[in-house]
């Protein structure tokens, strides 16, 4: 067993003990009083779900949540589809509390989990699993539930009869009866995909695949109960189409308008002005403009308007309109002109850490082909500072002689720094041109490679949108009419997920960042500024 395996148990274990701490029996309950109680907990899904699952429901149910209960139990035959915010609560409501209420009054016989992976279809099905395991309650009331004989990873079926599947999106759910029962339960959850999404053929093969291999699972006239979650993330989606065919349907946002709470308004302007943390206002202040606009959390059971604007603020706003609003910005660009800001910026000498020098490589000379970026970025307190940009078409000639540049730049600033080039399919052949540099030069400048598993590369630059929106980044004043400058700026001004454009600049800007950030990290938690004066430093 490998040491991932090993650990991933040891988290599955400890889940399960938790499960167990949280739902002790009470063992001198007589077997009348039990029965009196199991039947009063059949008919109220909401204490039903207080009792057997206290450590899901801490906080108390919103009404969004009672109305997706009564959805789904109580009608036996419709299609249900929730767009809601992140940490809702969607996947609790719809992948645990929901199906444990209907296999114990007995109305679910084969369950199916879809997800956009099976991997991800499994960890969803997991929770409701375990509770099956583990929840002393659940198992004193109406268990066991566990068949040794058929409890495997994926595929679970209870000693009484029931079944539970996972499936990521487009494997064959063919297989998913069981003996006589058809699937009567079959939850979508976390089915949308960014990439999908912006290939309008996948899109179509995988509502194809929803709305008629997965779908065409139930019984024309069994009971079929089909629950489809998710925020939306794009403009065109699969909870978006579903919304079309569904018999029930609700959005919820983070917040919801209502009449403007003055004292709450008030109670936020008095913690403003007592705090001293400049991060902190910000995130207050952002709450009093809610709170001026009558907005409150729509689950305000369990989160503050504080809370909320917290993770907007650190978010940024792109992100969060699809994360928590359901409103995806797809249709404008992601980087505003307004955020770049220029402005006087320390001596080279002057920073903590080594700046990156970021580059990212071509082989090609055509003004068709990818731009060549290099980018020198220092990090100071909670800013980046971008110090020296390389940014346009080009030979290897030239990407290298701007490595030279920049090597030559640092160093006549008494700067330090590190040279970071992407990983590439040519690299061997770009060292080769380098240490040919090197000979004619009379010395090499200090390259390595950066062989980070990098996630999708549109996905990774738009992430470094907030970092610019918070007001996070800073161009050197000097840059401000270079035309290097001005070519990197464009290639951020042009960029869309999922269009093809120039965007090798931005890619390398995303990589310095990276760098620096893992940096930080890996010397604690240092403070990040100008450094002590040193009487023995010239």
């Amino acid at each position: 067993m490998r040491h991932s395996e090993r650990e991933a148990l040891r988290d599955w274990e400890a889940f399960k003990i938790n499960i167990r701490r949280s739902t002790p029996v009470d063992l001198n309950e007589s077997p009348l009083a039990q029965e009196k109680r199991k039947a009063e907990l059949l008919n109220d899904e909401i204490a039903f779900s207080k009792y057997y699952f206290p450590h899901y429901c801490q906080s108390d149910f919103a009404d969004f949540h009672r109305r997706f209960f009564k959805s789904i139990i109580n009608h036996k035959r419709r299609v249900t589809t929730r767009k809601w915010a992140r940490a809702h609560a969607k996947s609790v409501v719809g992948g645990v509390l929901a199906p444990a209420f209907l296999l114990c009054k007995g109305e679910l016989k084969n369950m199916i989990i879809a997800s956009r992976t099976y991997d991800n279809a499994v960890d969803l099905l997991r929770p409701l699993i375990a509770e099956l395991e583990s929840n002393q309650r659940l198992l004193h009331d109406f268990g066991p539930f566990m068949s040794l004989d058929q409890w495997e990873e994926g595929k679970w079926k209870t000693c009484t009869g029931s079944s539970f599947r996972a499936i990521g999106a487009g494997q064959s759910p063919r297989g998913t009866r069981d003996e006589e029962a058809r699937p009567d339960y079959i939850l979508c959850d976390d089915l949308d995909d960014e990439e999908v999404s912006r290939n309008p053929k996948r899109l179509d093969n995988l509502y194809d695949w929803v709305s008629g291999a997965l779908f065409g699972c139930f019984d024309i006239i069994g009971t079929a109960r089909f629950v489809i979650i998710n925020n939306v993330i794009a403009k065109d989606c699969v909870i978006l189409r579903a919304t079309k065919i569904s018999d029930d349907d609700e959005q919820i946002d983070i917040l919801e308008k209502h009449e403007v709470d003055v004292a709450l308004v008030r109670e936020l302007q008095i913690k403003y002005t007592k705090t001293k943390s400049e991060a902190e206002n910000v995130v207050i202040a952002k709450a009093i403009v809610y709170a001026k606009e009558g907005y409150r959390p729509s689950w305000h059971q369990r989160f503050s308007l504080l809370d909320v604007a917290y993770m907007i603020v650190k978010m940024g706003s792109r992100i969060s309109q699809r994360e928590y609003f359901n409103n995806p910005q797809s249709d404008g660009k992601v980087f505003k002109k307004k955020w770049m800001q220029f402005k006087k910026l320390p001596p080279l000498n002057k920073y903590v850490y080594p700046l990156i020098a970021y580059l990212d490589p071509g082989f090609s000379k055509s003004s068709k082909a990818d731009t060549k970026a290099l980018v020198l970025i220092g990090i100071w307190q909670s800013e980046f500072h971008i110090r020296k940009v390389f940014c346009d078409h080009g030979s290897v000639e030239d990407m290298i002689g701007w490595c030279y540049a920049m090597d030559t730049f640092v160093k006549e600033n008494n700067g330090a720094y590190k040279l970071r080039m992407e990983e590439v399919f040519l690299q061997k052949l770009l060292y080769k041109d380098f240490s040919e540099a090197a000979l004619k030069r009379k010395y090499p400048v200090p390259v390595s490679g950066d062989t980070r598993a990098k996630p999708d590369k549109d996905a990774r630059i738009e992430a470094t949108a907030g970092y610019y929106e918070r007001g996070q980044v800073f161009f050197d004043e000097n840059l401000e009419n270079e035309h290097h400058t001005k070519n990197l700026l464009e290639q951020y001004f042009s960029f869309e997920p999922g269009v093809k454009s120039l965007k090798d600049g931005p890619d390398a800007v995303e990589g310095g960042f990276y760098e620096l950030q893992m940096a930080v990290r890996l010397q604690g938690d240092v403070h990040i500024g100008q450094r002590n004066a040193n009487k023995h430093r010239i």
